[in-house]
């Protein structure tokens, strides 16, 4: 048997919903190790004609359900991720990972990801 994980490398899920006006510092307390709002990119709402950008450094937004997206241009970002799916990959043996969002994270992330 192989193992195949489908990992979301791009944005966190709000463990509630923080109301209409919230602030990245309103939710990323909770996240760890990502709990610092210089983690994420600014709030912004996916609209617009500059379609690459935004899929790259917008939240996914709505009340019920922020997506804080992560600032994948932060070294201390890149650092994390990076050993992150090191020591994933290393403890559970895995054999693939299908990348959910791999369209939201600017193309020269990924070949040090892959590396780790």
């Amino acid at each position: 048997m192989f193992l195949m994980l489908d990992v979301v490398v791009n944005h966190m899920a709000a463990p509630a919903a923080p109301g209409p006006n919230f602030t990245v510092a309103d939710i990323v307390h909770s996240f760890e190790p990502f709990n610092d709002p210089s983690y994420f990119h600014p709030l912004c709402r996916i609209n617009g004609s500059d379609v690459q950008r935004i899929n790259e450094q917008c939240w996914f937004r709505s009340p019920e359900l922020p997506l804080p997206d992560l600032n994948t241009e932060n070294p201390t970002v890149i650092s994390l991720l990076n050993n992150w799916i090191h020591n994933l990959v290393e403890e559970f043996n895995i054999d693939g990972l299908r990348i959910d969002t791999a369209k939201h994270i600017r193309a020269d992330f990924w070949p040090d990801w892959v590396k780790a």
